[in-house]
């Protein structure tokens, strides 16, 4: 349809759901503290759909044609305002999630001036999985493929101290301890312990080594390390 057969009502309904579809992309950076959030997000929708609407009206009123011109135009401009904001910390970068989202943003405002309510909710359902339900996705996915899990199996005689020097050097090669479990009822004389702990792959000979020297005192009965 002619953007000028349009009324003014179906022309704002265009823009402010524009706006809208990018003030909910903009919710989730504004609940995890990014700055550019629900406002920032909002004005780069709606002014790429009023873009594209302005390109339509200033051209020979073919919104398959002017809007097409003024959407590549506000690609690129968009490119300027994501940059803003990705910042360098030393040697790391963040907000590249950010500067991806206020571009997506940008192109969801394109495809509300479009007038296609399903490219709105496509794009806007995209972000919505990327940004909320990928998010624990990956990080399972890579602390499965960063680490590894050791168990411990540890045998000594009671009364010497044996157990504080042991989770010292566990905690000092291993990311995290996943279980403990201490069993006194086997023997009265010893202590039995299961240490479950993640380490980064490649790093097995640095907890071999710190459970090297444990191994060397005497009370130790015990010392079994395995992967899982």
């Amino acid at each position: 349809m002619p953007l000028m057969d349009l009324s003014v009502f179906e022309i704002a309904i265009r823009v402010f759901g524009a706006a809208f579809a990018g003030a909910v992309v903009g919710l989730e950076r504004d609940l995890r503290g990014h700055p550019a959030g629900t406002r920032t997000h909002a004005l780069v929708a709606a002014g790429a759909a009023l873009f594209a609407l302005s390109g339509a009206v200033w051209g020979d009123g073919s919104t398959a044609v002017d809007t097409s011109r003024a959407a590549a135009q506000v690609v690129t401009g968009i490119g300027f305002v994501g940059a803003g904001a990705i910042i360098q910390d030393r040697f790391d970068v963040r907000g590249l999630t950010t500067a991806a989202t206020i571009w997506t943003a940008g192109s969801i405002g394109v495809a509300s001036a479009s007038g296609s309510l399903a490219l709105v909710l496509s794009g806007l359902a995209v972000v919505v999985v990327v940004l909320v339900l990928l998010r624990p996705l990956h990080r399972l996915l890579t602390r499965r493929l960063s680490s590894q899990s050791v168990t411990l199996e540890l045998v000594y005689e009671r009364g010497h101290g044996t157990l504080g020097p042991v989770m010292q050097a566990v905690d000092s090669v291993s990311t995290s301890l996943r279980s403990l479990s201490i069993d006194d009822e086997r023997d009265v004389r010893t202590r039995q312990v299961s240490i479950e702990v993640d380490i980064e792959h490649g790093t097995l000979p640095d907890i071999q080594k710190a459970m090297a020297s444990i191994a060397g005192r005497e009370e130790i009965r015990l010392l079994d390390i395995r992967l899982q």
